[in-house]
């Protein structure tokens, strides 16, 4: 049809090849998430779907945790918020209150690197709302030195914030749902670190890859037994305090973030339509997943020495 349109093969091959590079044009200027979850918040089920769910977003205090607090508040979802910082989570509940007059919201503050106080928790929740419909594991701790200069004592410091934290704190929560007949839907904040690696970031990244094989295995165990659905989001750098002053990153030209706003919209997305895996950064950076998922021996020998995430420091701080 476009040959006898154009009366030439040549001409409709060069159609096709300046058509194929729009596209890549336009996708590469605004594209900040994977094409499933960009299609999804144009014609999936919007965030309101959440409405009357019970929300239990740990690490709720800063960043992505505090910015997805407001998008399920705004959604009418029922939230219970888990932090370190008991004044930062009274600013966000009174915030949420703010935006949505009719917002539930309970404060759960605990350090999820104690495992033994989860159980507790978790009771305040269910004693509260009755059930959890959905949990976030958000929480998690950066770390910045080069693998030599870190102990066995700082490696297990980081597990047990970003890995056994909610590793555990899943199992009870999807334990207690089993018990009552409820299917749980579990979100987990891993990062890019997990799939690309990051220089004098190996214990975060090792810590983020953990997540990502705990939870995608969870996930196919789900779709078997039917008991629980899991999330799993894959941010690019994101304007949080785990990456330090948030007004000085704002102000750098070598770096390009995406807000904890815009994070936060994608995430609700992902959740209202049970997403299994959401990749959400800004270009260039979103298009080094595409190399390191499908030519991951091109990323690492060409690319990944190229980025300039790897080659500036940040600070290490908590979510």
């Amino acid at each position: 049809m476009i040959c006898v349109l154009f009366g030439h093969p040549l001409a409709a091959w060069l159609l096709l090849i300046m058509l194929a590079v729009g596209t890549f044009l336009v996708w590469f200027k605004y594209a900040d998430a994977d094409l499933p979850l960009l299609f999804l918040s144009k014609f999936g089920r919007p965030p309101g779907a959440l409405k009357g769910s019970v929300v239990w977003i740990t690490g709720a205090s800063s960043g992505i945790g505090e910015s997805l607090s407001y998008e399920l508040a705004k959604a009418g979802a029922k939230l219970a918020l888990s932090g370190t910082n008991m004044e930062r989570l009274r600013a966000v509940k009174d915030k949420c209150k703010a935006m949505a007059k009719d917002t539930q919201v309970i404060l759960v503050p605990f350090d999820l690197s104690d495992l033994g106080c989860h159980e507790h928790q978790l009771k305040t929740v269910v004693d509260h709302y009755g059930r959890v419909d959905v949990l976030v594991n958000n929480a998690g701790r950066g770390a910045i030195e080069q693998f030599e200069d870190f102990t066995y004592e700082d490696d297990k410091a980081l597990f047990d914030v970003n890995v056994f934290g909610p590793v555990s704190l899943t199992r009870l929560t999807l334990k207690h749902s089993m018990q009552q007949k409820r299917r749980l839907h579990v979100v987990v904040n891993s990062s890019m670190a997990a799939m690309q690696g990051i220089r004098s970031s190996s214990v975060y990244a090792g810590t983020k890859s953990a997540l990502q094989g705990y939870f995608s295995s969870l996930r196919l165990q789900g779709r078997m037994t039917g008991a629980v659905d899991v999330t799993v989001v894959f941010p690019g750098p994101v304007l949080t305090p785990i990456l330090g002053d948030v007004e000085k990153l704002k102000k750098r030209a070598d770096f390009r973030m995406m807000s904890s706003e815009r994070c936060a919209q994608l995430i609700a997305v992902a959740m209202a339509n049970k997403v299994g895996e959401a990749w959400i950064c800004d270009n260039p950076v979103l298009m080094t997943f595409y190399f390191c998922q499908y030519l991951p021996n091109i990323f690492q020998r060409f690319i990944g020495g190229m980025l300039r995430w790897n080659r500036t420091a940040f600070s290490s701080k908590n979510k």
